[in-house]
């Protein structure tokens, strides 16, 4: 789905997800992550103009864990996926509801753990709960900090070369990677809502998406700090940001 997503081709993908759910052609746990595609590429691109489409889906994942009897995983993703759209709708309720379902059938492993903590800190700033998504993916950033053997003060002092062999180790995991700059993202994005900037996490974030190859939002992020010092009235720091950075990366990758 992320993959997809970074390379801007998720109306394509959702249409041929459609297709072949209207085949009848796939087994049980195929149907569910192709829902489960759906419902990621709607929560991405819009949910509001889809939303009785995005219950429909979410109901047939539901049907398809009980009917099939998916393991507590696929159920813990479907709540997640639950607690994202609820956030979405500006639903206090059910964000907490669907929050407290996936902690009680999330497995209890450290990664996964992770995800949904990132998950309800977004749902979480969805719904104005601020002070509490800050603290929760503040704990997120922290422990992928220590799983890449990083520390945000060397991150600064770093060129991207010597970024890249400072965490590349055999054990690497570069979802990790990619996940903790969504992770500095969303603390970004909150510290927008509350006043507070953090003004090096959407820069740190910029670097973790262009070691994870996360290009769509590594340009993304990028927009995000020019306007950051734009609101700031650094315009020149908003014109270095583009010049040194986004437009030369979108040019290097045909973008």
């Amino acid at each position: 789905e992320e993959i997809f997503h970074e390379m801007g081709v998720i109306p394509e993908v959702s249409a041929a997800l459609e297709q072949a759910l209207a085949s009848g052609a796939l087994e049980p746990e195929q149907q569910f992550w192709a829902y489960d595609g759906l419902i990621f590429a709607a929560l991405k691109h819009g949910v509001r103009d889809r939303a009785d489409k995005v219950s429909e889906w979410l109901s047939a994942c539901e049907d398809i864990v009980e009917n099939f009897g998916l393991s507590p995983t696929f159920r813990a993703r479907l709540w997640m996926k639950r607690m994202g759209f609820a956030g979405v709708l500006g639903d206090e309720d059910g964000v907490m509801a669907a929050l407290e379902q996936a902690s009680r059938d999330m497995p209890d492993l450290k990664g996964h753990q992770r995800i949904l903590a990132y998950n309800a800190a977004a749902a979480l700033l969805s719904i104005g709960s601020h002070r509490i998504a800050e603290q929760v993916v503040s704990g997120v950033i922290e422990e992928y900090y220590e799983i890449l053997g990083i520390t945000a003060e060397r991150v600064i002092g770093l060129k991207q070369p010597d970024f890249w062999k400072a965490i590349k180790t055999p054990s690497l995991d570069i979802d990790d990677v990619k996940h903790l700059a969504d992770a500095l993202e969303l603390l970004a994005k909150i510290g927008k809502e509350t006043g507070r900037r953090v003004p090096l996490a959407r820069i740190h974030a910029m670097r973790f998406y262009e070691l994870s190859g996360a290009l769509d939002s590594y340009v993304r992020a990028g927009l995000d700090v020019a306007d950051d010092f734009v609101w700031g009235n650094d315009f020149l720091g908003a014109r270095n940001i583009m010049e040194d950075f986004v437009l030369p990366f979108i040019q290097r990758h045909s973008m």
